[in-house]
């Protein structure tokens, strides 16, 4: 790896790090009435995964109320015992994801890794979203979830191994989770199924789930992808087709 190419790394690792403990990383439910925010403690530390207690948490509040709920909690009630952090909503304000590092949200959390968890405000259950299709745990973090308007599909990134079959690469690559069926598969591949190379992050669903954009250093997606530099690509889940968006319309 060339000297520009890590220094880019290393720029990208330090913006996404301050976005994350400044809780910039916010999005207003479709209807304007919930708005996942999160809160970060004067008092906290600056490097989650070392901080014995929560400090960032995820939080709808209606708008037109001022209400603000804490939604990293479990099924119970109980507030997580580590920090949470990137969230997003559904657009009726009902499903809240959002990451942790929080043991305590749903039974038998064990991998020791941040994990993506989805908040339902109206049954007040917490589930664990970042799984394999046969429901094992990710290997490793998980963060940055991004969710469908009907909060069926969750798409996240992750450097966890063991989400989908063959993953031999230890960057991180982005997934969608459906909620209704169980499947985890993995979307940060080209349009013949092979996965990225290098770093790809960031997701974005689209409304419907059928279209996730992200961010990846990756030269394999597409064809003549030769420029070296973070490029945003999407990802069709009916067609398999990824194109590459970062274009010039000349």
């Amino acid at each position: 790896m060339n000297v520009r190419r890590l220094l880019k790394l290393l720029i990208y690792f330090v913006l996404f790090l301050l976005a994350l403990i400044a809780g910039v990383l916010v999005k207003a439910a479709g209807n304007n009435e919930f708005l996942p925010l999160v809160v970060h403690l004067p008092n906290s530390t600056a490097l989650p995964v070392l901080t014995p207690t929560p400090t960032i948490t995820p939080t709808p509040g209606p708008l037109n109320t001022g209400e603000i709920t804490r939604v990293s909690v479990a099924t119970d009630g109980t507030a997580g015992n580590m920090r949470s952090g990137s969230s997003d909503i559904s657009s009726d304000g009902r499903y809240v994801v959002f990451s942790s590092y929080a043991t305590n949200l749903v039974p038998n959390d064990t991998n020791g890794a941040f994990d993506i968890f989805i908040h339902d405000k109206e049954t007040l259950e917490t589930s664990l979203v970042s799984v394999s299709s046969s429901g094992a745990q990710g290997g490793n973090d998980s963060t940055n979830p991004s969710i469908s308007s009907d909060g069926r599909f969750v798409a996240f990134s992750s450097y966890a191994y063991n989400l989908v079959p063959d993953n031999w690469d230890i960057a991180p690559d982005v997934y969608v989770h459906d909620r209704e069926t169980g499947e985890t598969s993995r979307v940060s591949v080209s349009s013949d199924g092979v996965g990225g190379n290098d770093w790809s992050v960031l997701p974005s669903i689209s409304v419907d789930g059928t279209l996730v954009a992200f961010a990846s250093l990756s030269n394999n997606l597409v064809i003549d992808d030769d420029n070296g530099n973070w490029d945003i690509f999407v990802h069709d889940r009916l067609t398999q087709q990824t194109s590459l968006v970062s274009v010039s319309t000349g």
